[in-house]
């Protein structure tokens, strides 16, 4: 346990970036990384290292000495005091980052601060009044996101469905895009490297294809390289992009990611409209989306 003292001038936030680099392996099968208490995302990675510069800035401010061998009483204080101000998804985070780096096991704390359970999904109307506060390349990327469901940095990863092919360790349902007749099909790359084919309305298709580059060029967004075949807003940027917008058109933002809660309303609807069972709508929608659980979707129909 004593090899997460910070070294000499080292900075909370170095000493994070080293001690969780310790058990980052980029790329390493999740049923694996579960077993070795591994982090294997980008994303991840950048979560837990703003968790561990928390809890060592917290010990600073406390004059806790590094000679204090009892760390695990020191986290759950500190998770103890994180509870008053943080919601119960930061908390959890925070525990099960802390509880990785230092290889201890924390007990679950409940957070005081209620978590707000909230539709973040946007209209049609809302969508059109943002939209045209952007310029053309946040535009197309406003209208993927709302037509076709796809994340923002998933953006950078579109490619025609000739050029690549769904992930082969997933057992797709033949039955998605149900009720989608006007549309192509496209292909992202998502959470944990998952390929995933995607429809996209012929006519933003065709908008799309106008900005297709011509050849990939290398972009990189939150410390993350992609192949891009399309000159269009993705990521931090895209997402910068429509939460101005939205505030200026609206005067509020639900932030980019609204509309995969979107997305996943209206296609759930069509479903359901269309004479399919609930749960048999829940599980096409979730598969469309990136996700093998149904029961994860009932966080987007809120």
């Amino acid at each position: 346990m004593s090899g997460w003292r910070r070294r000499a001038g080292e900075s909370p936030g170095e000493a994070a970036r080293r001690l969780v680099a310790r058990i980052t392996e980029h790329g390493t099968p999740r049923c694996e990384a579960r077993g070795r208490d591994l982090i294997t995302s980008v994303g991840s990675e950048r979560l837990a290292r703003q968790s561990l510069k928390g809890y060592l800035l917290w010990r600073i401010s406390q004059q806790i000495p590094q000679s204090e061998q009892d760390y695990q009483r020191h986290l759950v204080r500190y998770l103890t005091q994180r509870a008053k101000v943080v919601c119960q998804k930061v908390l959890n985070c925070d525990r099960r980052s802390l509880g990785m780096v230092f290889h201890v096991r924390l007990p679950r704390i409940a957070a005081e601060r209620a978590t707000v359970l909230t539709s973040r999904s946007y209209r049609l109307e809302e969508v059109q009044k943002i939209a045209l506060r952007q310029d053309e390349r946040h535009q197309v990327s406003t209208w993927l996101c709302f037509d076709s469901g796809v994340r923002a940095h998933e953006l950078a990863t579109l490619v025609r469905r000739t050029e690549l092919a769904p992930s082969a360790h997933r057992v797709w349902r033949p039955d998605r895009f149900l009720c989608f007749a006007e549309h192509e099909l496209y292909v992202v790359v998502g959470k944990g490297g998952l390929v995933r084919e995607v429809a996209v309305l012929r006519q933003l298709a065709q908008w799309l294809e106008r900005h297709r580059r011509p050849c990939a060029v290398r972009v990189r967004d939150r410390e993350v390289n992609y192949q891009s075949n399309y000159d269009i807003g993705f990521g931090q940027a895209a997402s910068q992009s429509f939460s101005t917008a939205s505030q200026k058109a609206l005067g509020w933002s639900n932030g980019m990611h609204g509309l995969r809660h979107s997305y996943a309303k209206s296609r759930f609807a069509m479903l359901c409209n269309a004479g399919l069972k609930r749960s048999k709508a829940l599980e096409i929608v979730s598969q469309e989306m990136g996700h093998f659980r149904k029961e994860v979707m009932f966080s987007y129909l809120r």
